[in-house]
């Protein structure tokens, strides 16, 4: 009896892990505005935000300029952030200076998906993006980032990012240069 009771908890559980797509992890990101500094300068402020669809239909919010091109998408944990070189240098995405401002006015390092999050808070080298070539980041502000022990599971989850005004700092150096980018954003509530 306990056999029947474990495949029909088996079979549940895989009937509702079919139910649910990627798309349904997507969230609505609006980005508003956009500013560029550099050495503390306000180099730019005027930039098209376009809203693309990617391959498969997801809107990602698009900008570009002499520098770079990038995109960005949300789901409820992370951010997506694609940047594509488009000069004839190297560039570095400077994780150590990147910030998240969140709906309560948090500021926050962030960190990539892929790291080891009991480092999240350490120094992290940047990373390398060679002439006109592109790189695609999951980022995750690491106050969201914990690490949970219950009876049925131990290891690292995330809390699901809010909803209202946020921002992030982008540094981008390019030719001994950094170049800020400043994204401000919007995160509906979901009805």
């Amino acid at each position: 009896m306990k056999k029947i009771g474990i495949l029909f908890m088996l079979l549940v559980s895989l009937m509702f892990v079919g139910c649910v797509s990627e798309a349904d992890f997507i969230k609505k990101t609006t980005l508003l505005t956009v500013q560029r500094t550099g050495n503390n300068i306000l180099e730019s402020e005027s930039y098209e935000i376009k809203t693309v669809l990617d391959e498969k239909n997801y809107e990602k919010n698009e900008l570009e300029d002499e520098f770079v091109k990038m995109r960005l998408y949300s789901t409820d944990y992370n951010m997506v952030l694609e940047l594509e070189n488009k000069t004839d240098s190297t560039m570095k995405f400077q994780w150590n200076e990147a910030v998240y401002n969140d709906e309560m006015g948090r500021s926050q390092k962030v960190t990539p998906v892929s790291n080891d999050y009991s480092l999240r808070h350490e120094y992290r080298p940047p990373d390398i993006i060679a002439k006109n070539s592109k790189i695609s980041v999951i980022i995750i502000p690491v106050d969201y980032i914990r690490y949970e022990r219950t009876l049925s599971y131990s290891g690292w989850t995330y809390d699901k990012l809010g909803f209202g005004d946020v921002s992030m700092i982008i540094p981008i150096e390019t030719n001994w240069s950094i170049k800020e980018y400043t994204l401000n954003f919007n995160f509906p509530k979901k009805n």
